[in-house]
């Protein structure tokens, strides 16, 4: 889910080439285009800003992923300091404690300023917005966050699923040219490029560019894993609980410590 969002609809590493009168020549690199370059051999660097609007599992996730494709600057904002500390050890360069989710006056140009987390966004780009948000929160706060600190130009992804219904301000999308799109799950099978997501994802494992342990709050019976899914009505868990214990005979054991040991 986080590979989609980062890289298939946020398009992170796609590069608008320009000829030499300033216009942007027709097509845009392909997300696979070098596989070799993006995957096992890649450790460039990606002069992108990217925003984690929420910093659970998948924000977390989110991090990883801009991470390890080389985003010049990652901007984490939670309102959990453990869960910024998280984000730092997965690869953010810039973190934001947001304010517990509160009403949200209707914000427009005259008062955005009062906006804590646009505030310090926009102080770490120097003024510009960052070129790629992605809301992982789904909250109306998460979602219009993203949306007022994106850069001209830039694109939005909606990637947590909003509980109810937000007004989102068109005339800042239409008058900034920002692109929102919405993102789910991701593909298995190849795409044009001849290159599944799930390939990729096991290749950037392999080659230790991803480390998905990392992600792993606490291991849990089927039982316990249970009452994590219903606990999360009241909060989420510092990155992901992992159910490792089936019951008697079925993924436990040695079987269950063979999974966390591939990790």
């Amino acid at each position: 889910t986080a590979f989609r969002a980062v890289l298939q609809q946020g398009r992170l590493l796609d590069v608008e080439e320009r000829n030499g009168s300033g216009k942007e020549k027709e097509g845009r690199t392909h997300l696979f285009e070098n596989r070799e370059k993006y995957l096992s051999n890649y450790n460039g660097t990606i002069q992108k800003t990217v925003a984690v609007f929420g910093c659970g599992g998948l924000g977390l996730s989110c991090v990883a992923i801009a991470s390890a494709f080389g985003a010049a600057n990652i901007i984490a904002v939670d309102i959990s300091p453990a869960a910024l500390e998280k984000a730092n050890e997965l690869g953010a360069t810039h973190t934001v404690q947001s304010p517990l989710l509160q009403p949200i006056p209707l914000w427009n140009d005259d008062n955005i300023a009062e906006n804590n987390v646009y505030q310090q966004i926009m102080q770490f780009t120097e003024g510009m917005g960052v070129d790629l948000a992605i809301d992982a929160g789904g909250f109306e706060q998460t979602c219009l966050d993203a949306l007022w600190t994106c850069r001209r130009g830039g694109t939005v992804v909606q990637v947590g699923l909003p509980s109810k219904t937000i007004a989102m301000p068109m005339a800042r999308v239409a008058g900034r040219e920002i692109t929102v799109v919405g993102s789910h799950g991701f593909s298995s099978v190849e795409d044009d490029s001849g290159v599944s997501a799930l390939d990729a994802i096991l290749e950037l494992v392999k080659c230790g560019k991803l480390e998905p342990a990392k992600l792993v709050d606490r291991e849990v019976t089927l039982e316990e894993g249970v009452q994590a899914l219903m606990d999360m009505d009241k909060g989420s868990p510092l990155g992901m609980v992992m159910i490792t214990d089936f019951g008697p005979g079925v993924g436990a054991g040695a079987g269950a410590d063979e999974i966390t040991s591939r990790l």
